[in-house]
C-alpha cells in the first residue's frame, strides 16, 4: 500500500443545506508526500481536513489512511494522524513545556518517552530556550510553531497543517518550512493548506485546488504553471516623443521569439529602456481556475 491517503466518491451535506459542501470523486496522496490543498474561502478545505481527521463524518462515500477506512474508530488509527489547526490551540496560562505534557499526557505518552519528546520537538521549532515561558508571553509567531511541537508530540504519520504559516514573521515561516521538509525526509506525510500561494511551489509534491466543494485540479505545482500560466516578453521603451511605454509580447519558445523581438526592436528603431521576461504566478493560475469574484 503506497497511499497515504485514498478517497472514492466522498460526500458532505450539512443540516438543514441541500447544496454540497464537498464531493470529490477520487483522490490518492501517496506516502511521504506533501500535498497542498488550495480553494478560497467556502471551498470546502476544512470539511476535507475535518472528515480526515475523523472530526467530522461525511454524508456519503469513503476514505482511507493507509489502507484504513476513516470509519474506523480504532485507537491505532486516531494514533497516526496529527493536526495543528489555523486556530492556535494551546493553554496561554501554561508554559510552552506544560502546553506539551498536557496533550502528551492526552496521547497516554509514558513519561520516560514524553520527556525525550518534549526536548525533541522544542528545539525541532526553535523554542527550547523558552521552555518554562507561559504561552500569553509568547509572540504570533512563537504560539505558531508551539502549535506545530503539540501536532507533533505523537509523532503521527500523517500531519494535517491548516494555514500554519497565517501573520507569522519571514524568520517563523522560513523555520516552519525548514520543520516540515525535515519531517518529509523522516517518511511522514504532510497535508498543507495556506491563502500564500508563493508557499507552494517551495514546498509541495502535488497540490489539490478546490472549489464550491469538487476537484478543479491535481497536479505538481510545476505543471499547473504550465500548464496554465503564459510567459511573456516585456519590452519597455521610449516613443519619439519621449513617452514610456511597453509592449507584451506572449512566448512558448523562448528562442524563436526572442529572435522576433530583436527583428521588431530593430525595424522600429525603438530606444529600448528595459526588456525582460515575467511568468504568471501560482497565485494568477489559482485565480483563473477560481474566478476573481469575492468570496464571504
Amino acid at each position: 500500500m503506497n497511499d497515504a491517503i485514498k478517497i472514492n466518491n466522498l460526500v458532505k451535506i450539512y443540516h438543514g443545506e441541500k447544496r454540497e459542501a464537498l464531493n470529490i470523486k477520487n483522490l490518492s496522496v501517496k506516502k511521504g508526500k506533501i500535498f497542498g490543498i488550495l480553494g478560497p474561502n467556502g471551498a470546502g478545505k476544512t470539511t476535507l481536513i475535518s472528515i480526515l481527521c475523523k472530526v467530522l463524518k461525511p454524508s456519503s462515500g469513503d476514505g482511507h489512511l493507509f489502507g484504513s477506512s476513516i470509519f474506523d474508530d480504532s485507537l491505532e488509527l486516531k494514533k497516526i494522524v496529527g493536526l495543528v489547526p489555523q486556530s492556535i490551540a494551546l493553554y496561554n496560562s501554561l508554559t510552552a513545556k506544560e502546553n506539551l505534557e498536557f496533550f502528551g499526557a492526552m496521547q497516554k505518552i509514558s513519561k520516560n518517552i514524553l520527556v525525550k519528546r518534549i526536548e525533541k520537538y522544542l528545539n525541532m521549532v526553535g523554542l527550547e530556550e523558552f521552555s518554562n515561558k507561559l504561552v500569553s508571553q509568547f509572540s504570533g509567531g512563537m504560539k505558531r510553531r508551539l502549535n506545530i511541537a503539540v501536532g507533533l508530540i505523537h509523532e503521527p504519520s500523517i500531519l494535517f497543517l491548516d494555514e500554519p504559516t497565517v501573520g507569522i514573521d519571514p524568520q517563523s515561516r522560513n523555520l516552519i518550512f525548514e520543520n516540515i521538509l525535515e519531517l518529509k525526509k523522516s517518511g511522514m506525510t504532510i497535508i498543507y493548506t495556506t491563502h500564500y500561494m508563493e508557499e507552494i511551489p517551495k514546498i509541495c509534491d502535488e497540490v489539490l485546488i478546490l472549489d464550491n466543494g469538487i476537484t478543479l485540479e491535481i497536479d505538481s505545482p510545476f505543471n499547473l504553471l504550465r500548464k496554465f500560466s503564459s510567459k511573456k516578453i516585456i519590452i519597455e521603451y521610449k516613443s519619439n516623443s519621449n513617452e514610456l511605454k511597453k509592449m507584451i509580447i506572449p512566448y512558448d519558445d523562448f528562442s524563436k521569439t526572442l529572435e522576433e523581438v530583436m527583428g521588431i526592436i530593430k525595424n522600429k528603431n525603438m530606444h529600448v529602456v528595459n526588456l525582460y521576461t515575467l511568468r504568471e504566478s501560482m497565485e494568477d493560475v489559482f485565480l483563473k481556475l477560481t474566478g476573481k469574484q469575492l468570496r464571504d
